[in-house]
């Protein structure tokens, strides 16, 4: 029996997971987590191409080309062109769409579709700053760097995320090693817990890998419940937490934050690696 720890965690994917976690592997099927980021196909995307949308004067169409999900509308340099849609972002209660550049780079349309049932005011289209022109050297604009997926979004919308900037040719080389926000991007790479399990089921030492080799336990172990506030429209934990590993992992993504490391270290505290907005007037309200 070989009982020898490997070198360092590394990603495997859900795939690994799903030998000993079949309920969970089913449940994260069509999860916001699972539909966070995909390419876009007849099966992912939403959106109605056979149509378009004017705003201040100018007209934006959506069609199909050789298969393809194209938008007609203004580039880089205020000139109406032709762009390929690559990749679907999120599922509700809109979806939002990337479009490839030169350089590795990928920007996120300003053009979205309300997935929500006609009956609520969904399925069009809308444009997510529609009170204001935005003109192309604005850095709203939806070719320029607050609209940059590789910058902007790539973090917290797939796994294991290397954005790889070469500053001197000023291009990406981003990578993933899932698509969407899967098992290991909360739990951290699981290499090293397959090899526990592996370690355990042939009988051998289940103390060779500290913490059945998790990065992180993000388990309860309180048996507490979440119960919801019909009134205030918030849940409320039935037994408080004594740690703060949930929180800092959620919150790499669920906070408004900016990144201030592009390594994340699994069980670090978020300020570690991000800063949190303050509660600032027109961030947050009350």
């Amino acid at each position: 029996m070989n009982n020898q720890v490997t070198a360092g965690p590394e990603y495997i994917g859900r795939e690994s997971c799903k030998e000993c976690h079949p309920r969970e592997y089913e449940l994260y099927q069509g999860s916001d987590h699972d539909l966070a980021m995909d390419h876009a196909t007849d099966e992912t995307v939403l959106a109605d191409f056979n149509s378009s949308y004017t705003l201040h004067g100018i007209e934006t169409r959506f069609f199909r080309q050789d298969g393809k999900f194209m938008v007609n509308t203004e580039g880089i340099d205020g000139e109406i062109g032709d762009f390929e849609i690559k990749y679907v972002f999120g599922i509700r209660p809109l979806q939002q769409y990337l479009v490839e550049f030169p350089r590795g780079a990928y920007q996120m349309l300003p053009f979205c579709w309300d997935t929500r049932p006609a009956g609520e005011g969904g399925q069009r289209w809308f444009h997510i700053y529609d009170q204001e022109r935005i003109p192309p050297h604005d850095i709203l604009y939806w070719t320029r760097i607050t609209q940059n997926w590789n910058y902007m979004c790539s973090e917290c919308h797939s796994t294991n995320v290397r954005k790889r900037f070469n500053a001197e040719t000023e291009t990406y080389h981003t990578s993933w090693s899932e698509i969407d926000v899967s098992c290991e991007s909360c739990h951290g790479p699981g290499s090293r817990h397959v090899e526990w399990a592996r370690i355990v089921e042939q009988g051998g030492n289940p103390e060779a890998y500290p913490g059945m080799g998790l990065m992180i336990r993000l388990k309860d172990q309180d048996n507490a419940s979440w119960i919801f506030n019909m009134e205030t429209g918030t849940a409320k934990r039935s037994v408080p937490r004594t740690n703060r590993t949930m929180v800092d992992m959620c919150a790499r993504c669920h906070a408004r934050r900016a990144i201030i490391s592009e390594e994340y270290i699994y069980g670090r505290s978020f300020l570690d690696m991000h800063s949190p907005a303050l509660l600032d007037e027109g961030l947050y309200f009350a």
